[in-house]
């Protein structure tokens, strides 16, 4: 059996929305059900995954920033007792 990767995607998007059913896209597509559905769950699988790696790199970007802000507040900190003890 040969799939349609376009055709598939356009389907899982429709599941995951909620506008279609597994029954009915079983159907219209002309595979059983449960081939469908184990096909969904590898597509959300990978979806989640995705999604997972993005998040991590944007919790690495906001520790890193976070970082170098407590490090310029050390900073401003020692500016302004440099400015205290010149005053």
């Amino acid at each position: 059996m040969i799939f349609d990767e376009n055709r598939f995607v356009e389907a899982f998007n429709l599941l995951y929305e909620g506008r279609e059913s597994i029954r009915s896209l079983a159907k219209r597509l002309g595979i059983p059900k449960s081939t469908l559905h184990r096909l969904y769950l590898k597509w959300i699988n990978r979806k989640v995954d995705e999604n997972l790696k993005t998040l991590n790199i944007f919790e690495n970007e906001v520790s890193a920033l976070l970082k170098k802000r407590s490090v310029l507040e050390n900073e401003i900190r020692q500016v302004e007792k440099i400015k205290e003890f010149l005053l």
